[in-house]
């Protein structure tokens, strides 16, 4: 995939398909096709990335928020979208044919986007208004944090009404979250999953009322946002996902890896922290000497 073209936040204009803007350390991703629940295709699919990158490397902003215009989240892909221009065309080494193209156009342009989203140096969090289908579910879950209004719903029907395999990251975090056991029937029967059920099994972090999912989900990027030192959850977001493939002990080292790191930065929070601590303790001592 060619390199993005360098974005930054006063630029948010140059924007068709989404809508990047920033509260304080924040920045919100919103997507914007609600003709069509938000709907993936290659131009927007092209804009999330470049506005992920831009966020990764603006040093001012400290978390991401992102969530969808309209009553959907995010519908996946838009299936009546108009082919990509012959003059934007991706390479790849498969056959020209439907799959073909398919599978080239995801290595090349979709799975960088997501590895763009659940990789980003930032916490961030999702928040799912209305439906969120198909590639939309993966696009949720890449988050650090999701949180979903009362009246969202989560379906898979890549196999029960596309006959494909589920895509954008679902089948990596699907089984991950709440097991082999409700990710395998979600994704055969493609029963919708609401809210509540999601948060129930573990696939959500929270449900919340409709009318408070915006200001709860900024209330929680802003927390995320003030975090100590957010690379310490990177960190964690790194050892978590790495943990099934691990053994204790290789992830007793891995722990210990990312101390050695976050114990090492300039200027870090632990060493700032532990001396508050201190002084704070200090200051119990002499009061109860009084």
């Amino acid at each position: 995939m060619a390199t993005p073209t360098p974005w930054k936040m006063e630029d948010a204009g140059s924007f068709k398909t989404i809508d990047l803007s920033r509260t304080g350390e924040i920045a919100i991703l919103t997507l914007c096709r609600p003709e069509v629940l938000n709907a993936l295709n290659w131009e927007i699919v092209a804009e999330i990335t470049r506005a992920v990158m831009a966020v990764r490397d603006d040093s001012t902003i400290k978390a991401l928020l992102i969530t969808g215009k309209g009553r959907g989240f995010c519908a996946g892909a838009d299936l009546a979208a108009k082919p990509r221009p012959k003059e934007a065309a991706v390479p790849g080494g498969h056959p020209i044919t439907m799959g073909g193209a398919t599978a080239a156009g995801m290595r090349a342009e979709w799975n960088p986007m997501m590895a763009c989203i659940q990789r980003l140096n930032k916490p961030v969090v999702s928040a799912v208004n209305g439906v969120a289908a198909g590639g939309g579910v993966g696009v949720a879950l890449a988050a650090d944090v999701v949180i979903a209004a009362r009246s969202a719903r989560f379906v898979l029907t890549f196999v029960t009404k596309l006959g494909v395999v589920p895509d954008l990251g679902a089948t990596w975090m699907l089984p991950r979250l709440v097991g082999r056991g409700k990710a395998l029937p979600m994704i055969a029967l493609g029963e919708p999953c609401t809210a509540e059920e999601a948060e129930r099994i573990g696939l959500i972090w929270r449900v919340v009322e409709d009318d408070a999912l915006h200001a709860e989900a900024i209330n929680i990027t802003q927390k995320l946002a003030a975090l100590p030192q957010t690379l310490a959850l990177v960190k964690a977001r790194e050892l978590v996902d790495a943990a099934p493939g691990r053994t204790y002990e290789a992830q007793l080292d891995a722990e210990a890896d990312g101390q050695h790191i976050l114990f090492n930065q300039p200027g870090g929070s632990f060493a700032v922290g532990s001396e508050r601590f201190k002084e704070a303790a200090k200051r119990r001592e002499v009061s109860s000497k009084l």
